[in-house]
């Protein structure tokens, strides 16, 4: 085996930037040593040039969190380290080979039973380029034995995580649960767990705020009403279309114009359930967070039908350690085992669920509510589809309502096909910022328009997969034609409803060049994700790269 070239991990000290803007780890490996520091000797690859042109110097000494505590890497010529400065990080340390040796055998007696669809599968990115290689058990015991390198991919077993239980739930013996749900053309609970009702009152939180639900979801319906400037990009408003789809049908339900709205005729239906662990800070980097933890909701018009207007309410999960991410996994992996719909299963989704819903659950966020964001994305109030942001104001006179945000690594529309756009692509920074290339330089829009077939592009972005890399992480170049989706990932309709095919499965040509064709399948990669979070020890984390994409 030859044997790694550069190495690199995390320093508790640097875990702002590291989770921010994390070194690309592109391998690990573990060898048995026997020593006084330890029974284990660790090497990482990392990708230096990417360091380089972020203009990063790696520091002298770094730590990886571990389930016992953490391992120090060094390249400080001290603690059997050959040689300062070389750019080659070593660390002693414990490590489990009969765990690593167990984990090689459960994928091996899955792949016997299932054959290939049970192979741990590699992606770059969202994109599925293959089956993931492994020492197999018989080999690994030799390597073992002779004190050789030994690799640490991520493995997960796609088979072994039930998306439809586990991932992205839409039965409708779920999300039409009549205790813990509401759609007031079928009944339900307005007061269930998952009603849009109990939601939005545990985001304003009056009894901490004095906000109640109803001014809430009112002053937010109103952004749709006037125009809104964010970051400088001026948001036309939708306001005959939301009057009519939205507000005025609603008002009159509750008794007419001036009067609170009633929550109990809220004309929206839960379709879906979203674990996104998958979001998650990478555990070996001082984690803060597990991804998210989704609801997506369809508006209905007033004669009961489904409309093209989904709204998503995203939670963050604060999470400050790998064991407890690990462990928050485990809870959405055991929903595997137990039969979808059933009783026992709604009781346990509802455990998983009120741990990020309830008032409270983010003292140290506005409201203290654990929403990160709501997203809406439509063509419902009028052509082209758009998608918006809000967040809970933490400040002005909006505080504690919901503002217009910017949209997640996004920039207005009208700077494609600019050289604006190609600097930034070429510049290597991992997030869209609010302004480029100067602080006087709106970027980041304040909504996104999905013409159809839309995708981000402009002469001279060389390599030409800096273009699709860049165009797949922002909003409407994931919803149209960087992944051939028809604007919606989680389709509005009647439950259960339909999946993308970059969810269940597609080959999309780059749409700006005809080649490559790139395999997307979403759900198999976030199975085999959380596969490999459950399967492998959280030192293996280090190579899991941070997903920059929201969606």
């Amino acid at each position: 085996m030859k044997r790694p070239l550069t190495l690199l991990a995390i320093g508790a000290c640097l875990a702002t930037t590291a989770q921010a803007n994390p070194p690309t780890v592109e391998a690990l490996y573990v060898q048995p040593y026997e020593s006084r520091a330890g029974n284990a000797r660790f090497l990482a690859e990392v990708d230096l040039r990417r360091l380089a042109a972020l203009r990063e110097k790696p520091p002298r000494t770094l730590r990886i969190a571990t389930e016992k505590g953490t391992v120090t890497l060094r390249d400080d010529g001290r603690a059997g380290d050959e040689r300062a400065g070389d750019g080659r990080y070593t660390a002693l340390g414990e490590f489990d080979f009969q765990a690593l040796l167990d984990r090689t055998r459960r994928i091996e007696k899955w792949q016997a039973k299932f054959g290939e669809k049970a192979a741990p599968p590699r992606f770059q990115g969202r994109v599925l380029i293959g089956p993931q290689r492994f020492v197999g058990s018989d080999e690994l015991v030799k390597l073992i034995k002779t004190a050789k390198f030994i690799p640490l991919p991520p493995l997960g077993i796609p088979l072994a995580i039930d998306p439809e239980r586990s991932l992205v739930i839409r039965d409708p013996a779920v999300v039409e649960d009549p205790s813990r749900t509401h759609d007031r053309c079928t009944g339900g609970n307005p007061d269930g767990a998952w009603s849009f009702k109990n939601l939005v009152t545990q985001m304003a939180n009056t009894a901490a705020t004095g906000v109640t639900p109803e001014a809430f979801v009112r002053l937010w319906l109103a952004t749709w009403e006037t125009d809104q400037v964010i970051n400088g990009w001026t948001v036309a408003n939708r306001a005959a279309s939301i009057r009519s789809l939205v507000i005025d049908p609603w008002e009159a339900r509750s008794g007419g114009p001036g009067r609170p709205l009633d929550l109990n005729q809220h004309p929206f239906k839960l379709i879906a359930i979203v674990n996104r662990i998958d979001l998650r800070d990478n555990a070996a980097y001082a984690p803060s967070s597990a991804g998210e933890g989704r609801f997506v909701f369809q508006v209905m018009d007033d004669d009961c039908n489904p409309t093209q207007f989904t709204v998503i309410f995203e939670y963050g999960i604060d999470k400050k350690s790998c064991p407890t991410i690990k462990d928050w996994g485990q809870q959405w992996a055991d929903l595997s085992t137990l039969p979808l719909g059933s009783s026992a299963y709604n009781a346990a989704l509802q455990a998983i669920t009120d741990q990020f819903t309830a008032a409270g659950r983010a003292p140290h966020k506005p409201n203290g509510s654990a929403l990160n964001q709501i997203r809406t994305n439509e063509i419902a109030l009028g052509a082209p589809w758009e998608l918006r942001e809000f967040i809970i104001s933490a400040n002005g006179w909006d505080t504690h309502f919901l503002r217009p945000n910017t949209v997640a690594q996004t920039p207005d529309i009208s700077l494609d096909h600019t050289p604006t756009l190609r600097d930034f692509v070429h510049s290597a920074n991992p997030e869209v910022p609010l302004r480029f290339p100067t602080l006087a330089d709106p970027f980041r829009g304040g909504s996104s328009f999905a013409p159809f077939g839309f995708f981000w592009d402009e002469a001279g972005i060389s390599p030409r997969t800096l273009r699709h890399r860049f165009s797949l992480d922002t909003c409407n170049g994931c919803h149209a034609g960087e992944t051939a989706t028809f604007f919606t990932h989680i389709q509005p309709g009647t439950p259960p409803v339909g999946l993308s095919g970059f969810m269940t499965g597609i080959d999309v040509a780059d749409p700006a060049d005809g080649t490559p064709t790139r395999h997307f399948d979403e759900l198999t990669r976030r199975a085999a994700d959380l596969d490999a979070l459950l399967n492998s020890s959280c030192l293996v984390q280090v190579q899991v790269p941070i997903l920059t994409a929201p969606h």
